[in-house]
């Protein structure tokens, strides 16, 4: 009978434990989830999302057309991708009546433009390509007045482009680089022109195609060439590249104390379209850095005093060449 009498004092001591220490052990486990839900809410990682370089997070500014004119041409340059093309020559016109104005870009189908631009032999950086938005703080460019274009990659990089012209053919293009990240990066810098070509009918055995003077002699890479081979690297210091026609160039000319390799290049994925680029050698931007580059584009009338003008201006050697003179020369 004393045996019963302590068991149920027992059960009942035990009983009452319980339900007094219940609450207190059930707050705790919600304080520990919640605790842990918190730790997992404010203490993971954040990975940024991966992007490629057509990818519309990064680009989400307004397309726009930014208008070039000077005393010598008209133009413009696209937001989207920071092309210029669509130029004309003022005081030129297309024939006896002067109604048109010439085209140096030839064409409307956007098949022929000048970019600059930067490239690396890290995949994993993002870099902005020919179909990035840039965004212009203006819609205008004169002698007087240049735009600047800026766009971040939301890795660590900021890249800006401060275009201007001179009163006659020269677009000066500065490229720069801010890396605002922890790391080192390394980038070329790179010159294009991106040009559809149809067969002119009334050439008169006077050139036209990509040229250029590299390594001490003029090179001229004809189109046919182009055709059959697909692809010409030269490795050259200082010079000039780019495309004639009978009357009118288009030409970028770089630092003359620079080495850099130019290609020219037929496009397999489109036809009759070509393509001459220049890619320098690699910088190195250490975090908190900001370097640029200077990229000069001729885009006006094969004349011999104006050539020479930006050959001495310039200190590009024989600039004068683009003119196909023959035996003359």
């Amino acid at each position: 009978m004393e045996e019963d009498k302590r068991n149920v004092l027992l059960f009942f001591v035990i009983s009452v434990l319980i339900m007094v220490s219940y609450p207190y052990f059930f707050n705790q486990k919600q304080a520990n989830q919640q605790h842990f839900q918190k730790l997992n809410e404010y203490e993971t990682p954040i990975v940024a999302p991966k992007v490629n370089n057509n990818s519309s997070v990064f680009n989400q500014n307004k397309v726009e057309n930014i208008k070039i004119e000077s005393v010598s041409i008209i133009g413009s340059i696209s937001s989207c991708g920071a092309k210029i093309g669509d130029v004309k020559l003022k005081k030129y016109k297309k024939d006896s009546v002067g109604n048109e104005n010439v085209s140096v870009f030839g064409n409307s189908d956007g098949n022929y433009f000048a970019i600059t631009n930067w490239v690396s032999d890290n995949p994993g950086i993002i870099l902005p390509n020919e179909n990035t938005c840039w965004k212009a703080k203006s819609t205008k460019v004169t002698e007087t007045s240049p735009v600047e274009l800026t766009w971040d990659n939301g890795n660590g990089l900021i890249f800006e482009k401060h275009i201007s012209i001179d009163d006659n053919f020269l677009v000066t293009i500065i490229d720069k680089v801010k890396n605002y990240g922890n790391e080192n990066v390394s980038l070329k810098s790179v010159m294009r022109i991106n040009r559809k070509f149809e067969k002119s009918s009334d050439s008169f055995n006077f050139y036209e195609g990509p040229l250029g003077y590299t390594n001490g002699k003029l090179e001229e890479i004809s189109y046919e060439d182009l055709s059959k081979k697909d692809n010409v690297t030269i490795e050259t210091k200082g010079g000039w590249f780019g495309i004639t026609d009978k009357y009118w160039l288009v030409a970028f000319l770089p630092n003359q104390n620079l080495t850099y390799k130019v290609s020219y290049r037929h496009s397999r994925d489109s036809k009759n379209v070509y393509v001459i680029e220049s890619v320098d050698d690699a910088l190195l931007i250490a975090p908190s850095v900001e370097i640029s580059k200077t990229h000069h584009l001729f885009v006006g009338p094969k004349e011999i005093k104006t050539l020479d003008m930006y050959e001495n201006k310039l200190g590009v050697k024989h600039f004068d060449m683009a003119i196909d003179f023959g035996y003359l020369y």
